[in-house]
């Protein structure tokens, strides 16, 4: 112990700096900020305790298996169709051998997926009851929950499948190259961005609409949410990878 610990240290056993029945705590402080540095050097330190790093939420496998199922653009009105067929491709950890149109048609068959005259390009419009169904048939278990910020995070934190609705409208307003359109769209948010506190900052998302996959702000993601059917379709169990 240092002269400069060892007089701090006699003033705490002295009393001498007492307030009350209480000792004064910048003292205490003071003195374990000396045996910090006599501990572990001079710093520089914030405080004499750190935090420990924060564990990534989403790993590398995570993140490639977003990238490996997404089959890229729908070439019907299908993006709903698509988005369960992710999911169910996901939760299964195989591709089905089912061709788009295919797959389509027994949405339509068994789930009443909206065939139109000009079919199939006009087809597969569905919500959150008729994905819930697709989902089933293939053995995916899931709730319709309301469209909220804190519904999409704790799912994403379990690592379970999540399809949003929203209007393109807001969901494509940021995204450059894509015209002004209007109309309901779904999409699957594969997972999520968080910051250093482990709080979530955004989302990852794939899009069968436009054929990509892009970010929104968490902000964004709250626009789209409100701008849809305020439901979400949400598996009950996780699908994605631990890592």
């Amino acid at each position: 112990m240092t002269s400069v610990s060892r007089s701090v240290r006699a003033d705490l056993d002295s009393g001498s700096r007492k307030l009350g029945d209480m000792v004064d705590f910048r003292l205490i402080l003071r003195y374990a900020w000396q045996q910090v540095g006599e501990s572990f050097g001079s710093g520089p330190y914030k405080s004499p305790i750190t935090s420990c790093p924060f564990k990534a939420i989403v790993g590398t496998a995570w993140r490639d298996a977003a990238k490996i199922v997404f089959p890229g653009h729908q070439h019907y009105q299908n993006c709903g169709v698509q988005s369960a067929r992710q999911i169910v491709e996901q939760a299964s950890g195989q591709p089905l051998p089912d061709s788009e149109l295919e797959f389509l048609n027994k949405a339509i068959d068994t789930c009443g997926v909206e065939k139109e005259k000009n079919h199939p390009k006009d087809s597969g419009g569905s919500d959150a009851g008729r994905r819930q169904c697709i989902l089933k048939q293939y053995g995916v278990a899931s709730k319709i929950e309301d469209a909220s910020l804190e519904n999409v995070d704790r799912a994403l934190r379990d690592g379970k499948g999540v399809i949003i609705s929203a209007d393109v409208a807001v969901l494509w307003q940021h995204r450059p190259g894509v015209p002004p359109q209007t109309g309901r769209h779904a999409v699957v948010v594969t997972h999520g961005h968080y910051d250093q506190d482990g709080n979530l900052a955004g989302v990852w998302v794939n899009d069968t609409g436009i054929g990509q996959r892009y970010f929104l702000t968490t902000e964004q993601l709250g626009d789209a949410l409100d701008s849809g059917s305020l439901e979400l379709n949400i598996t009950d169990h996780r699908i994605w990878p631990n890592n």
